[in-house]
């Protein structure tokens, strides 16, 4: 297997990572660290890092402030969010859940859901085609 790197941006000039190898270990307190410590973080209510990435897998560390919104969305890919740091609320489906600290939630392709952050808060989202 070919391992694969993100390259280095202006915004992230250390940021040259493995996002797929045979395996990829993620140190979810650095990547925690490093987002609270961007620019992006002092100026937009949310900053998030891809910390892995195949043709059929996706994971992103999200963080987003208070009252920060995810809009309506619906996607054709599954969907798996853990909250690792504070308090969301979703709406899916016509349900609302309020979620939090070592909560996840599955969302299945086609599902209508929104995401609303109470407190500042650290998610995990994967998603899988």
């Amino acid at each position: 297997m070919e391992t694969k790197y993100n390259e280095s941006t202006p915004n992230r000039p250390d940021g040259e990572r493995i996002l797929d190898a045979g395996f990829v270990v993620s140190d979810l307190d650095h990547y925690y660290n490093q987002l609270i410590s961007e620019d992006a973080w002092q100026k937009n209510d949310r900053n998030a890092i891809t910390i892995c990435k195949t043709d059929h897998f996706t994971q992103v560390l999200s963080l987003l402030k208070k009252d920060a919104q995810m809009k309506e969305s619906i996607s054709d890919n599954l969907i798996n969010i853990q909250v690792i740091k504070g308090e969301i609320n979703l709406h899916i489906d016509g349900n609302n859940l309020t979620m939090g600290e070592a909560n996840v939630v599955t969302i299945h392709p086609n599902t209508v859901h929104t995401i609303a952050i109470n407190t500042d808060s650290l998610l995990l989202i994967s998603t899988t085609k």
